[in-house]
């Protein structure tokens, strides 16, 4: 990966020549199913059929010194052993059994997912499917109904948006997702692109960090129009009545929470504390003079209460000791 690095120079890095791979390490049966089903599904226009010249118009291969090589697009999306490569850029899965990462007791479940990006979205949404858990209800009827904790289709599409758009120009930094009994999050390297923040993203529009891959995923039928795939996920939670989606932007990653139906969340909050939360969002930090400060009329044992509470769902977490304490946002805190 490292050969990748000193080329950058729009960041765009997708495109780019792997020097140490050729032609041979690309499925070129695949690139044929591809351009085949992308026509059928009206995703691509059909003016390419056969694989080189479809891979050469996708800017999946290019000439290195006259020799045809793929580009990390390529690779990731059509090539035999992606990671013999590209080592970092498989997803890395640990469910655990509570409700924080857990090193003392054995993880339920630990795997790095390779392959292409295909199949690394497949596999990945095929476990946490099957681990989701399920209620029985009979809110329509008499007629028991199975109501999983999340929709299926939403594990599908933030497991595409994931690899879709993080940075792959960090070499040791893989995409990571961990499952806990009360929600999922969905870890990418490299944060939000430039210009693009918390609090705009969903108004901001199509802007893809790996262009050629989102259309690649786009004609294979992985993710729909660009721009698209939180909004949707935020409807799919909304019509399952389950918590806002979390979204945090922590520098080095853009974290996402998805939160089961019995997990708390911020609507769920009292004001007291949701004002706490807010202030400490606003002020990246708070202390609990603080705290105490922002709840004039609350007693100190209330207000730290509140804080504990906070912290004990995830919302804060606590740095600093005795009076150097300081409560900052949680990464896996939604708004």
């Amino acid at each position: 990966m490292n050969e990748l690095v000193p080329q950058i120079g729009d960041e765009r890095i997708d495109t780019l020549p792997v020097v140490r791979a050729a032609l041979d390490d690309i499925n070129m049966d695949a690139v044929t199913q591809h351009v085949a089903l992308a026509t059928e599904n009206d995703r691509y226009d059909g003016r390419v059929t056969t694989p080189v010249p479809f891979l050469r118009e996708m800017r999946c291969v290019v000439d290195v010194d006259g020799r045809p090589t793929p580009t990390l697009a390529g690779l990731l999306v059509f090539g035999y052993r992606p990671q013999a490569f590209l080592e970092h850029t498989d997803i890395a899965l640990a469910h655990f059994a509570g409700t924080r990462p857990d090193l003392v007791t054995e993880t339920l479940h630990f795997r790095r997912y390779g392959g292409t990006l295909t199949q690394q979205i497949d596999e990945v949404e095929r476990y946490l499917w099957s681990n989701t858990r399920r209620s029985i209800s009979t809110d329509n009827g008499p007629q028991r109904e199975e109501r999983p904790a999340y929709p299926r289709k939403a594990l599908r599409e933030l497991t595409a948006n994931a690899v879709t758009h993080r940075d792959y120009n960090l070499p040791g930094a893989r995409t990571q997702i961990s499952m806990f009994n009360d929600r999922i999050e969905w870890r990418s390297p490299g944060g939000l692109p430039a210009g693009i923040t918390e609090e705009n993203i969903l108004f901001s529009g199509s802007r893809a960090r790996n262009p050629t891959i989102a259309q690649l995923l786009y004609q294979s039928g992985y993710i729909e129009a660009f721009g698209m795939g939180l909004p949707t996920v935020i409807s799919l939670l909304k019509q399952s009545d389950l918590p806002p989606l979390g979204m945090r932007d922590t520098g080095a990653s853009f974290v996402v929470t998805v939160r089961g139906p019995e997990a708390p969340n911020v609507l769920t909050l009292t004001p007291a504390r949701r004002t706490l939360l807010e202030l400490a969002r606003r002020q990246r930090s708070i202390t609990l003079e603080q705290a105490m400060q922002a709840s004039s009329e609350r007693a100190r044992r209330t207000v730290q209460a509140d804080l504990k509470y906070l912290v004990e769902n995830h919302f804060l977490r606590v740095v600093g000791q005795s009076r150097d304490r300081r409560y900052i946002i949680a990464e896996e805190a939604e708004y």
